[in-house]
């Protein structure tokens, strides 16, 4: 997409609540820091990894030690900027495995006129996924050799932009923390993806005959989840079927089930 920004995945701390190197940890076969890779790499011109051991040289990309050492993520974001060959960086943490290609490239889109670009969605921003300018360096460099290392401290610092999301199911959870051994549990298996297809004039509204979703556990969520994506569906009734069944309004959807959206004669 952009051949002048360079993708960074921090990767260099110390794991201290998970008690191992998070970016390793399997999500759906593969560890975080290869999905995040595969997740960034459509949208930069290089990809560059900080860790501060070796753990990921297989992948290929060049690897890089913290410069300063200790200062938590804002240690990791400034050898990013310091390595980086490009005016333009996309920072991300390894613990976010979840954040989609479509907030990616709305942050990118989005990250002109200022020095930091970051997602804001209800539960607040997102500083370590995020555009950053190469002409914050020398502000990272004072403020962590100040000892100043809280990153939503140093964003006062810079000529900031926050790019709303639209707020969906799906968003609220992009950005779930994933800091101990219960909180891999949850995630572990990746979020559950449903296929839903669509028929008669819902399909005209989706524009699709088909439709990918995820995070969605009920009916209920993926009303509303639909109708959050696509506002239309409010003026045209319909019923969700469920493994070929008209669906109860809280009733569970489960991995595997087959989800269709019909319109009211449809259904019965």
């Amino acid at each position: 997409m952009n051949t002048s920004i360079t993708g960074a995945i921090l990767a260099g701390g110390k794991s201290s609540r998970m008690g191992t190197d998070k970016g390793l940890l399997l999500i759906n076969e593969k560890n975080m820091v290869e999905r995040i890779a595969e997740l960034l790499k459509p949208f930069v011109s290089e990809l560059i990894i900080i860790s501060n051991g070796h753990n990921y040289d297989y992948l290929g990309y060049k690897i890089y030690h913290d410069l300063i050492k200790d200062c938590g993520p804002m240690g990791g974001m400034y050898t990013a900027l310091a390595k980086s060959k490009t005016e333009k960086n996309f920072i991300i943490s390894c613990d976010m495995p979840f954040v989609s290609p479509e907030i990616i490239e709305s942050i990118i889109k989005n990250s002109d006129n200022c020095q930091v670009a970051i997602p804001l969605h209800a539960e607040g921003v997102e500083p370590l996924c995020g555009v950053y300018d190469k002409s914050c360096i020398s502000k990272f460099e004072e403020l962590l050799e100040n000892k100043k290392w809280k990153l939503k401290d140093a964003l006062k610092h810079f000529a900031l932009k926050q790019i709303p999301l639209k707020e969906t199911i799906f968003v609220s959870h992009c950005f779930a923390n994933i800091n101990t051994p219960a909180e891999y549990e949850k995630v572990k298996s990746g979020p559950m993806s449903i296929q839903i297809k669509m028929f008669g004039q819902l399909a005209e509204v989706v524009g699709s005959n088909e439709l990918q979703l995820q995070r969605v556990s009920d009916i209920s969520l993926l009303r509303k989840e639909l109708i959050s994506r696509f506002p239309k569906l409010e003026n045209h009734p319909f019923v969700i079927a469920v493994n070929k069944k008209i669906a109860s309004k809280n009733q569970k959807i489960n991995k595997g089930d087959s989800v269709a959206l019909l319109p009211p004669f449809a259904g019965g």
